[in-house]
């Protein structure tokens, strides 16, 4: 099974526990309620609307990558 099946399959989790990633060090990202979970060397993130019982994956990296700069550029 290739890299984005496995990570597919992986994330159904999330139907079931939304809450399970752990919430960023960066302050914009942890008050606007993001989370991110990790999956080997990546870090896959995404943000539970409560309301719709939804959770929406917003972007996946490798750990090694400055993603709290990359991610910023998405969030203004």
């Amino acid at each position: 099974m290739n890299f984005v099946n496995v990570l597919r399959e992986k994330t159904k989790i999330l139907a079931s526990f939304p809450e399970i990633g752990s919430v960023p060090d960066d302050k914009v990202m942890k008050s606007m309620g993001y989370r991110y979970w990790v999956h080997k060397d990546y870090l896959l993130f995404y943000h539970y609307e409560p309301k719709q019982e939804t959770s929406y994956i917003l972007a996946v990296f490798h750990s090694r990558r400055d993603y709290a700069r990359v991610m910023r550029k998405f969030l203004k």
